[in-house]
């Protein structure tokens, strides 16, 4: 196996490397497309903004653990 790699020259080998990327670049550009998945959405608009101030109260913080744990911040 060292004999085989010692009589390639570094061109060969980048041509090889290259040959490799360019057919799993194909190959992902080919999947891609079938793998994307798309929900529909309901975004509601916003009519009107107002500016948040530094005297309102602080956010409130809740959070869920993942074995039914709640805690409230805030």
């Amino acid at each position: 196996m060292d004999e085989v790699v010692a009589n390639l020259s570094p061109k060969s080998i980048l041509y090889r490397l290259l040959d490799v990327l360019l057919v799993l670049l194909l190959i992902f550009m080919a999947t891609a497309p079938i793998i994307t998945q798309s929900v529909e959405v309901d975004l509601p608009e916003a009519n009107q903004s107002q500016a948040v101030s530094s005297n309102d109260d602080p956010p409130v913080i809740i959070e869920v653990s993942g074995v039914g744990q709640y805690s409230v911040v805030g």
